[in-house]
């Protein structure tokens, strides 16, 4: 995450770092999947998320001179929408609010895919060969949504890097590890706030 964007701020034409990059959501979209369902309190889960958006929102505005909102939106939004998934209050509205989410997404970094990333990850959770499946096809789709500006600037390609994420994610064997999610929630905006105070700096 911090050498992606390293690279999309200081380096924009060192495309190997927002390839090395583009590991980054896929392996945050699968652990929110993993947290979602793991997690005793769904309702904190989805407010901590939200809390460190708010937080990490202006060094992000300020690193990347963007008024969208950064990730931590886009996985909250995800976490929410699992959990209409999950309702039975949504009985017979659930994919107008799941689409509905999806689409306030468009305002966040990541827009529609990562938040599918999520859905699908968690829709096929314990069947990691139909998990890379579901994620090819919305990688493709992604590609191909993008695919005029990969034509004007091959760079672009660099996105392909998300592939890299499968044999990292394929590792997981379903067991808790050491619990370092503070260490990631406080990372996200500090590394933001140092470059931002490098950008204001330059």
């Amino acid at each position: 995450m911090a050498i992606d964007h390293v690279g999309a701020v200081f380096f924009p034409t060192a495309y190997i770092l927002r390839f090395i990059g583009r590991l980054t959501l896929p392996i945050m979209a699968f652990l929110i999947s993993e947290g979602y369902f793991h997690t005793r309190n769904k309702k904190k889960y989805f407010f901590r998320l939200l809390l460190f958006g708010l937080i990490s929102q202006f060094p992000f505005s300020m690193a990347f001179s963007t008024s969208s909102g950064n990730i931590m939106f886009t996985l909250a939004l995800s976490v929410l929408a699992l959990s209409v998934l999950d309702s039975q209050k949504f009985r017979f509205f659930k994919i107008p609010v799941v689409c509905f989410l999806i689409f306030l997404t468009c305002f966040c970094d990541w827009p529609i895919f990562g938040i599918l990333y999520v859905i699908f990850f968690n829709r096929y959770r314990g069947d990691f060969r139909m998990q890379c499946v579901a994620f090819s096809l919305i990688s493709i789709a992604m590609m191909l949504v993008f695919a005029s500006s990969y034509l004007m600037h091959p760079a672009g390609l660099y996105h392909l890097g998300v592939f890299m994420a499968l044999p990292i994610l394929s590792l997981y064997n379903g067991e808790r590890g050491h619990d370092s999610r503070w260490l990631f929630y406080l990372f996200y905006p500090l590394h933001l706030l140092a470059i931002s105070v490098f950008v204001y700096l330059l």
